[in-house]
This record gives structure tokens, sequence and C-alpha cells, in this order.
């Protein structure tokens, strides 16, 4: 789909009427319906944790990466294209393995991928110095919004565990280490 931006100049008291085809926004709404698309295969048009549905707010979070997942760092997503393309390498391994991804807002990502990349001990002790803050909303803020915003942290706790756990969990399948399993092959040694 085509958007036209008409541009009005005046030269010399006449007016001429210019088109220019504005791509960032044919990007932008191809992105929006591709962002649809994924989203609506997860099963999830809105952000897992705090409910946002806004889609071009919305971003899918890998719980887990295979070796040949497609990551977000090999694109150049700074610009509507590099998104582009991104979004529609990624809608092939959205169809094969949707049990991989959940839906999030860029707000809920940004904290699940900041506990994610400390170790599991720091994680911890941030969630319960965020734990800590949140309970001292109740006083400032009153209940309802500390209650909204309690229920939308344990969300992200929740995805932040999940996470770990099947990041942890492909790590295995791909690396495994035959020290750590039981197999007969152990017996047979003596």
């Amino acid at each position: 789909m085509n958007v036209l931006i008409f541009l009005m100049t005046k030269n010399n008291g006449s007016e001429k009427f210019t088109k220019k085809y504005d791509q960032t926004s044919r990007y932008r709404n191809a992105l929006k319906n591709i962002k649809k698309a994924l989203a609506s295969i997860v099963s999830c048009e809105w952000c897992r944790c705090c409910g946002d549905s806004n889609i071009m707010n919305l971003v899918l979070h890998h719980l887990g990466y295979y070796r040949d997942s497609i990551r977000y760092y090999n694109y150049k997503t700074q610009t509507p294209i590099g998104e582009l393309q991104y979004h529609s390498s990624l809608a092939l391994e959205v169809e094969e393995r949707p049990s991989l991804f959940h839906v999030l807002c860029n707000s809920c990502h940004s904290k699940v991928e900041e506990l994610l990349h400390m170790s599991e001990e720091n994680a911890e002790h941030a969630i319960f110095e965020e734990q800590i803050r949140l309970s001292a909303l109740t006083h400032d803020t009153g209940y309802l919004k500390y209650k909204t915003e309690l229920e939308d942290y344990g969300r992200i706790i929740f995805t932040y565990h999940e996470s770990r756990r099947k990041r942890m969990m492909i790590k295995e399948i791909e690396n495994p280490n035959p020290s750590k399993r039981m197999g007969l092959d152990e017996f047979f040694w003596d």
C-alpha cells in the first residue's frame, strides 16, 4: 500500500503540488501487519505482563534461543527496512516454535531482559529490591496503583523464571554434558 503525501509549495504566488511516496509509512504499515500476524500465531495480541495492546509497542520475547534462532542484533533494526526484515525472518521461527515466544510490550520486555542478563543471584536480589519498592507505593499512590503494578511485576517475574528455565533446557539439549548424564555407558568402563 502506497501512502501519498502532498507537499504544497508556493512559488511566486502560484501553488505547486508535489507528491512523494512516504516509504517510512509504507514500512510501518507492513511492520504493523507482520506484528499482528505473529502475535496471532502466538495467540496473544497484548502484553502478557501489563496488558498493553498497542501493536507497535509490542515485541516477541524469545523464551529461549536455539543455535538457528533469529536474533535481533543481526539486523539493522534502527532503520524501518531493517526492522521489517527482522520480523519477516522471525515469522518462520514463530510458525515453527510458537511456544518459544511471549508477546510483551517494550517496557516489560526491557525489565525481563535486564533480569536475564544478570546472574541468578543478582536477579533475585533485584527482584527483592523491586518488591520492596512496590510495597512502599501503597502509602504514596493508593491501593489500586500498587495492586496493578504488583500484579504486572509478578507476571514479569514469572516470565523471567520461565525464560531462565527454557534457556537452561535448550542449552542442555544443544550442549549435552556427558558427565551429568546417568547412562548405561558409565557402567561399561570398569
